[in-house]
């Protein structure tokens, strides 16, 4: 599977850490799929097409958060 190969090849993530990701990644996709389910969006409308894009998008900049803070980022306020 895909994810697998991306999680073990890709991402290097064992033991622990890969159990972790994937529970991560299956709470995410629950809750994203519950709002858009309580949205009531017409399924094939282009309204349920942006809805779940930015979905998509908001997902991924969650994932880079993540990534980034693992890596020692973190957020300072530029005045």
């Amino acid at each position: 599977m895909k994810n697998e190969y991306i999680r073990e090849e890709v991402l290097l993530l064992q033991g622990i850490d890969y159990t972790v990701l994937e529970k991560v990644t299956g709470e995410c996709a629950s809750r994203v799929y519950n709002a858009l389910m309580h949205q009531h969006i017409e399924p094939g409308t282009k309204e349920a097409f942006n809805a779940y894009v930015s979905c998509l998008h908001q997902l991924y900049l969650m994932g880079v958060s993540m990534q980034l803070k693992l890596m020692g980022y973190h957020m300072t306020k530029i005045n």
